[in-house]
């Protein structure tokens, strides 16, 4: 059982604690202390709607299950998702959030574990029939979580407006990236403008380019650390990849193994072709004969 006080609205766990609150924290009058109706403590499944009225601000909190992306019983139609940050929600998630009148376009969620570890994640479609969210295998291995774990599912209303785009610095894992995509800016950006919503500096993405995963560090975004991408001219800057060196070392040794075969090719044929010009001129090749020892028959 909970009770809330009439003054700050803060909820107490038991009724001696209301008591001592209201008296002494609070310092309400013995005779106007009444004691109200107790609050039933939310379960996973009930949302709260925590209203700070110094600040005014009003943030969603519910508790919910969270699925990995593939045990979604659509998952052929979503599984473009797990190189993306975006999830699927119960249809009424945003039913509730409908209620306020005050949700902003894009929908971001905070994604949170006992305030430890927290994540944002965009919303790629409110579905009916489900009782929790799923996540793609990254996002959901990021959190160091398995499936059916419960987590903290919050939107702040009163959050400040996200800036669109102009500059984002990439710096890819691998450099074979670069090596099998000709046209790799154009193809970038198309799988950023399709499955990202958002991009935030200092985390890690990844995409899918021919059957293959490529994990790509947000070095530097602007004019913020926390930019949307949609419906915006984003200029593309790249970082050397973090095997470039390693890469660079290994591409001079292959280009010196193959210069010194060339030599030795080259070496072997103007031989070849001395041996031929001699033996036709001279009609005999010095020395061709068999060797003897001395003494033997």
């Amino acid at each position: 059982m909970s009770f809330q006080c009439p003054k700050c609205k803060k909820i107490l766990k038991s009724r001696s604690g209301f008591k001592y609150h209201t008296k002494n924290v609070c310092k309400i009058i013995k005779e106007n202390i009444v004691i109200p109706n107790t609050i039933p403590t939310p379960t996973n499944t009930t949302a709260i709607f925590r209203h700070n009225v110094e600040n005014n601000k009003v943030i969603f909190n519910q508790s919910i299950k969270v699925k990995y992306l593939a045990e979604l019983y659509t998952y052929e139609k979503y599984k473009h998702l797990e190189y993306s940050n975006k999830i699927i929600l119960p249809q009424s998630i945003l039913k509730k959030l409908m209620k306020t009148n005050q949700i902003q376009y894009p929908i971001i969620f905070n994604l949170k574990i006992k305030n430890l570890l927290n994540i944002n994640v965009g919303v790629h479609e409110f579905v009916e029939g489900i009782d929790s969210i799923y996540l793609p295998y990254r996002i959901l291995n990021s959190l160091n979580i398995k499936s059916g774990f419960n987590i903290e599912l919050i939107y702040n209303f009163n959050k400040k407006k996200y800036k669109q785009g102009t500059i984002v610095k990439l710096q890819f894992h691998n450099t074979i990236f670069f090596d099998e995509c000709k046209n790799f800016k154009e193809v970038l950006e198309q799988k950023l403008i399709h499955n990202y919503i958002f991009l935030q500096q200092d985390t890690v993405i990844s995409i899918n380019y021919n059957n293959k995963d490529y994990l790509i560090n947000i070095l530097q975004c602007k004019p913020d650390k926390f930019i949307l991408i949609n419906n915006t001219n984003l200029k593309i800057d790249f970082d050397k990849p973090l095997d470039f060196i390693k890469v660079q070392k290994e591409k001079q040794l292959k280009r010196k193994k193959i210069l010194e075969q060339k030599q030795i090719n080259r070496r072997n044929k103007e031989l070849e072709i001395r041996y031929a010009e001699f033996k036709k001129l001279n009609g005999y090749i010095p020395f061709e004969g068999q060797g003897r020892r001395l003494g033997s028959n």
